[in-house]
């Protein structure tokens, strides 16, 4: 009877001794700088983005598992940085998480050995502030620690001045870099701020070390950019950062009769010459601008000396106008254009197959030959009609219908050409037939 007793409980002690073996108790890991009974308990691995495992791909069943906890904290205070993202990178993978009191754990599936991860840790989201680490994660710990300690950054100061050296008031300034991101390349961030009325700002929290440069812009002034290491100043000093004033392009929007148009939206058109066998070079700008209740309009941009410009209207119920080109003078001086609109030309039109259904789809009217008149896209309604406006009586039109479906079983399609006639009372109307 002893015998029998004997072989279940040597079994049962060997089983007992094995599963000490298999799960021994945790080790304490001290963090750096602290005493050494300071400790970070093992809770259980939290729930959200740092719980997903980066696999190496190599087998399942056989993987063993890796714990990686990633502390961030201040380098001032020591405290620690919760919800400082955490971006974790290994066997071509990577997740992220964020910090919390006790870090943030990462469980890595090592294919039954070592390895090195990559980690990148900043401040915030979209920080100036990062850092890039590389831990090596081993099976014979319960858990590897990684430490990132960030401090809080420098201070930017920039004064932005005009060129006559009078501090310039709500200049725009933006810092541009790099900040952390999944990959070590990461992503641009821009921190911006404006000059108070002595033409100083100050952006604080940058690195000046993730900085690429310094973009300066100003209502009524030619913007510009500070690259790095030129513009490593402004964390050493001040960074003064000196403006030209834009040219001033005014003028007003009348009909044929001397009469001022309201609502008209302003654009222009530059013209840079280059010399007889370089040519000329055409430059569209849309100042976002349109003409007050006596017509009139300013707008500030650069332009180069030298070069010629029209300014164009756009105005319901008149046809396209433009001003004679000008010659843009020297920086700093004033354009002054008159734009003279007439009443647009109208068309309404039709459009069906030979069948009479009526077409809905999309139709482009376009000026005949060259011109620099904008096309029209435009849409039919569900019976195939549409109103042109907007139409210089002086030009001759093609209307192209480009049908999204088939009409009387073959694909409908075509180009008419119009001539447009001086405009009446009533607007023109047209039947146009589709050809099969």
């Amino acid at each position: 009877m002893k015998r029998r007793l004997a072989v279940p409980i040597l079994l049962a002690a060997v089983l007992l001794l094995a599963l000490w073996w298999r799960h021994p108790s945790p080790r304490v890991h001290g963090v750096p700088g602290d005493s050494a009974s300071a400790k970070i308990e093992a809770p259980a691995a939290p729930s959200g983005r740092g719980t997903s495992p980066i696999d190496s791909g190599a087998g399942h069943g056989g993987a063993q598992r890796l714990r990686l906890r990633v502390l961030v904290l201040d380098k001032e205070s020591g405290a620690v940085l919760q919800e400082a993202p955490v971006y974790v990178s290994a066997n071509g993978q990577t997740t992220w998480d964020v910090c919390r009191e006790g870090g943030v754990v990462f469980d890595l599936n090592g294919n039954g050995g070592e390895m090195d991860v990559s980690i990148i840790a900043a401040r915030a989201m979209d920080s100036t502030i990062w850092e890039i680490v590389t831990a090596h994660a081993s099976p014979a710990l319960p858990e590897t620690l990684v430490t990132v300690r960030l401090g809080s950054g420098s201070t930017a100061r920039v004064h932005v001045e005009g060129e006559d050296g009078k501090p310039i008031d709500g200049a725009f300034v933006e810092i541009c870099g790099q900040s952390a991101g999944p990959t070590q390349e990461g992503r641009e961030w821009k921190a911006k701020g404006r000059t108070s009325p002595t033409g100083d700002v100050e952006i604080p929290g940058i690195d000046p070390g993730h900085v690429s440069a310094i973009v300066v812009q100003a209502h009524k002034y030619v913007g510009t950019g500070i690259d790095a290491p030129e513009c490593m100043v402004a964390f050493s000093s001040r960074l003064i950062v000196r403006l030209a004033q834009s040219m001033r392009v005014s003028g007003q929007v009348v009909d044929a009769a001397g009469r001022p148009i309201s609502g008209a939206n302003i654009s222009y058109r530059e013209t840079i010459v280059f010399g007889d066998w370089r040519g000329t070079r055409t430059i569209d700008g849309y100042p976002h601008v349109s003409s007050a209740g006596d017509g009139r309009f300013e707008f500030y941009d650069s332009l180069d000396p030298g070069a010629t410009i029209e300014v164009h209207a756009l105005a319901s119920s008149y046809a396209p106008g433009k001003s004679p080109p000008a010659a843009v003078p020297e920086s700093g001086s004033t354009i002054d254009v008159r734009v003279q609109m007439r009443p647009s030309g109208q068309l309404h039109l039709i459009i069906h197959d030979q069948l009479g259904r009526a077409y809905s789809g999309a139709v482009v009217v376009r000026p005949d030959g060259p011109s620099d008149r904008d096309w029209q896209h435009l849409k039919t309604n569900e019976d195939g009609e549409l109103l042109v406006d907007s139409l210089d009586p002086d030009f001759s039109y093609v209307i192209e219908a480009k049908p999204a479906r088939t009409l009387s079983g073959k694909k409908a399609g075509g180009a008419i050409e119009l001539e447009i006639t001086k405009p009446d009372a009533n607007p023109h109307r047209l039947t146009i037939s589709l050809p099969e």
